[in-house]
Order: C-alpha cells, then structure tokens, then sequence
C-alpha cells in the first residue's frame, strides 16, 4: 500500500519511509484557542459538566471513564 502523504522524516529514518508512511492513519487535527467557557458548554479538559439527574459514565467493570 502506497502512502502519496508527503512526511518529513530524520535522516536516520529515510531507510523506512515507505514502512513508516505506510502506517499513517486519517486524523482531525484541533486547534484549541484559550477561551472562557460556561461550565455547562463543551470542552476539552477541565471538568465535566452533567446534570444532576445523570449518573457519571461507567464501563462494563464499573469503572469511571
């Protein structure tokens, strides 16, 4: 499988362009900006907001996410 992404690799790395390039999956990258937010709107970090009504998420061990 061909990679047509041009990667910009250490010269020490050349020799595996092609096995490295191969690897690369799709992505969305995000450009966070600082920015004040309302506890109850969406974000990254910081803490979560829930209703009160809402349980916080468990996995099937029922371990917090």
């Amino acid at each position: 499988m061909k990679s047509s992404l041009d990667i910009n690799l250490p010269e020490e790395l050349e020799p595996y362009h092609e096995a490295i390039a191969n690897t690369i999956k799709p992505y969305l990258k995000i450009d966070l900006k600082p920015n004040s937010t309302q506890w109850w709107q969406s974000k990254f970090g910081g803490f979560p907001y829930l209703p009160r009504k809402i349980d916080y998420p468990i996995n099937h061990k029922g371990e917090y996410l």
